[in-house]
């Protein structure tokens, strides 16, 4: 079985020839390769509120299938006692709420023998 792990880091929408749009995507996997992804016209109007940039579509360990009967999930907020003990599966993004503190400089690092751009924030429970 493979296991998808994907976040949106770039959305928009495209007209299409025929006068309808879709919705154009970038995703990144947790190696950090990118791939783009096209939600094509018939299919806009439902996915439409459910994609958002630095959205992870989902978290089931299952195999994905575009359907217009589909629902995604909203917003859920891991608390930070979970994110600091350790017991939290780190093979999924999470959501977080927290004031930001701090922001570092764009930092060049290797992951995967390829460079890639990073920065990082401090965050505030605001608890």
């Amino acid at each position: 079985m493979w296991r998808i792990r994907i976040k949106i880091i770039r959305i928009w929408k495209q007209n299409t020839v025929s006068g309808g749009q879709s919705i154009e995507m970038v995703l990144v996997d947790s190696s950090g390769d990118k791939i783009h992804a096209t939600v094509s016209n018939d299919l806009v109007s439902h996915y439409d509120e459910l994609l958002y940039e630095d959205k992870v579509p989902t978290s089931h360990p299952c195999l994905l299938l575009s359907r217009s009967t589909s629902r995604g999930t909203g917003f859920q907020p891991v608390h930070y006692r979970v994110l600091l003990d350790g017991t939290l599966n780190t093979d999924f993004l999470v959501d977080v709420i927290g004031q930001v503190v701090e922001v570092s400089p764009v930092e060049i690092v290797a992951v995967n023998g390829k460079d890639t751009e990073k920065i990082a924030c401090l965050l505030r429970n605001e608890e």
